[in-house]
């Protein structure tokens, strides 16, 4: 329970950092933000990338987590949270609680 909790942690707050796709990598974004406000220091990027990629492949948002992070990539610096992205933003996070609210025990969810 509590490494889903850290892990479903870890991905809200990474959520502004982290890339599927094209462009830079998760683990490149995940180094290049160790210095945001919400971000884990110490973290292991590439550990974290395959959690999260992982979920995103099971849970079947990885459309909305691209197109949020295609929102993020064209704002800078990378710790900049804006309103900009916001409706790509909640899309994700529906997307992602859907998911969750049908597998609430999958790795990456609250549950």
């Amino acid at each position: 329970m509590e490494r889903r909790l850290l892990l479903y942690t870890l991905l809200c707050a990474m959520a502004a950092i982290l890339v599927v796709g094209c462009g830079p990598t998760c683990e490149s974004r995940c180094e290049e933000g160790r210095g945001c406000p919400r971000a884990d220091p110490v973290a292991d990027c590439n550990a974290a990338c395959a959690e999260v990629n992982a979920f995103l492949a099971a849970s079947g948002c990885q459309e909305t987590s691209e197109k949020y992070q295609t929102c993020i990539d064209e704002q800078d610096p990378v710790c900049r949270q804006s309103v900009i992205c916001d409706p790509e933003l909640e899309a994700y996070r529906a997307c992602r609680m859907a998911y969750c609210s049908d597998s609430p025990m999958a790795d990456g969810c609250p549950g």
